[in-house]
This record gives structure tokens, sequence and C-alpha cells, in this order.
């Protein structure tokens, strides 16, 4: 959503530089009025391309329509949110039970490693018993 956004952002910047142009354009080819607490701008020269001008506002304006019209809506967007957000709850409930199953099963295993070891340690102790009588 973001890089359309900044398409959008793009669009309506070359958008305005267009009407700018336009303004600019016909500016220069109207009749001076004054307005004397008014400072004067530089403009482009546009020369003889209103037609060109024209077709690049019109298609211009056409991709930020479909752009726009390609941004979900505020309440799509909230009922996307709300969906995803119980997805992830399910999900996190049912990897919740897969972990703690998992740490049951470990800790059962450790108790039998600690049986197993100290059963060991018995029979090491045994060992050495015999070996020193």
């Amino acid at each position: 959503m973001a890089d359309r956004i900044t398409q959008l952002q793009d669009l309506v910047s070359q958008q305005a530089i267009l009407f700018a142009n336009v303004i600019s354009y016909i500016n220069e080819n109207s009749f001076p009025a004054e307005f004397p607490k008014l400072r004067k701008h530089e403009f482009v020269e546009i020369g003889n391309k209103c037609p060109e001008l024209a077709k690049i506002i019109c298609k211009t304006a056409k991709e930020i329509n479909e752009i726009i019209t390609c941004l979900p809506s505020d309440i799509h967007t909230e009922k996307l949110q709300a969906k995803s957000m119980q997805q992830l709850v399910i999900e996190n409930n049912e990897i919740a039970n897969i972990l703690q199953g998992s740490f049951i099963q470990g800790e059962r295993l450790l108790v039998q490693i600690q049986i197993l070891l100290q059963d060991l340690a018995q029979e090491v102790m045994l060992i050495n018993n015999m070996g020193t009588i």
C-alpha cells in the first residue's frame, strides 16, 4: 500500500506541475491585468503545446483516479485488520498449545534422564566399591 501512496504522491506532484505550466501559458497569452500588491513570477515557456498539455493532464488525472480506486477503504481496512487479528490469535493459541505440550514432554524427559543418571551413578559407585574390596 505504501507503494501505491508513493505513486499517488508522484502523480499529484506531476499534475500540479502541469497545472502550473497551463496557468503560465494562460498568463503569457492573456491580456495583462495590473494587480499592484502582487509580485510577478517567472514562468516556463510552453509555446503552442496546449493539446499535448491537455492530453497529459487528462492521462495523469486518469492514473490518479486508478490509484485512488485501488487503495483500500477505511472500513475495509478495519474489517481486514480485525479478521487478521482474530486469525493471529487463533494461530498463537494453537502454537502456544504445541509449545506447552513440548515443554511438558521435555520435563518428563528431564526426569527420566535424571533417574537414569542416578542409576548410572549408583552403578559406577558399586563398581568402584567392588574394585576396592
